[in-house]
């Protein structure tokens, strides 16, 4: 999906890490009414998309970086 040549390192999990995500939209439809307009992997496709035609994909040397980004890197 990203066309990464980034290489996957898997660790063995920590005793604090969650071993699964289990989501249910129902459960937000009930309670607040919200419900989803756009299917999971579609949603992922457009924000790397996005990514990938912002910059250099490297968000390190591209200018404008999300203000929550730029005080973690400097």
């Amino acid at each position: 999906m990203v066309r990464s040549k980034s290489e996957i390192i898997v660790k063995e999990p920590r005793n604090f890490d969650v071993h699964s995500f289990v989501g249910d939209p129902q459960l937000a439809k009930m309670r607040i009414g919200w419900q989803p307009k756009t299917p999971l992997e579609t949603g992922i496709e457009k924000l790397i998309s996005q990514f990938l035609e912002s910059g250099s994909g490297d968000w390190r040397k591209d200018k404008g970086l999300p203000c929550w980004i730029e005080p973690l890197i400097n």
